[in-house]
């Protein structure tokens, strides 16, 4: 579902009046709750079942994001 046609989406301000996000690939939704944990995908998205399978077992495919700025000693 696109964000805009959803009710709790705030015109005003341009985002999501429960602070989700929406990730468009399954790419993104695996770096999403990688960052940010599963409760951060919105209940409307198309891979959030889906993620939440993978994420009882604890296995996301692929690394996990390099975070920019940091530094290895």
């Amino acid at each position: 579902m696109r964000c805009e046609d959803c009710p709790r989406f705030d015109e005003d301000t341009g985002v999501c009046r429960d602070r989700k996000l929406n990730p468009e690939s399954f790419g993104a939704a695996v770096e999403v709750i990688q960052i940010f944990g599963p409760r951060s995908i919105c209940i409307l998205n198309d891979f959030r079942e889906q993620m939440l399978d993978i994420w009882e077992g604890k296995k996301l495919p692929g690394p996990a994001p390099r975070m920019k700025g940091r530094r290895r000693a």
